[in-house]
């Protein structure tokens, strides 16, 4: 399979775009990495497609810093959206630790000139959208696990 560049793949117009994209991309996980999408103005993905490697638990300092520096990415690059997709090899469901990245992630962006489109979250088994509720699970917010 020949993966198009991401110029040439079209714009990511919808939530099934994004989606599309991301399996075309990342497909299931392989690693704890942070994937970063970044759209212009027309919904078409930059040629440009940063990761960043994350530790398993859940680093205080890195989620203080990671937002302003994902705002100085979208400002340097002049991106209009930028979607986050978050892989972790495993099982479906969300662990406390990626409730307090993904969290952490979400509450930062919100503040900056940063239009987010997602979290997407890549699991071993495929890849599917982070809602509002799947963030406020049982352990969300708490900084360790129950």
């Amino acid at each position: 399979m020949t993966i198009p560049s991401p110029t040439d793949a079209g714009p990511l117009l919808t939530d099934e775009d994004v989606l599309d994209r991301v399996v075309l991309l990342v497909d299931r996980a392989f690693r704890r990495q942070l994937w970063l999408l970044l759209l212009d103005g027309d919904g078409v993905q930059l040629p440009v497609l940063p990761r960043i490697d994350l530790p398993a638990r859940p680093d205080p300092r890195l989620l203080r810093v990671l937002p302003d520096r994902l705002d100085v990415l979208v400002q340097e690059t002049e991106s209009a959206e930028l979607v986050l997709v978050y892989e972790r090899p495993g099982r479906t469901k969300l662990t406390w630790a990626d409730r307090e990245w993904l969290g952490a992630l979400v509450a930062g962006c919100a503040g900056r000139s940063i239009r987010l489109r997602g979290p997407v979250f890549a699991h071993t088994h495929g890849v599917r959208w982070v809602g509002p509720e799947d963030l406020a699970g049982p352990a969300a917010g708490r900084g360790h696990p129950p």
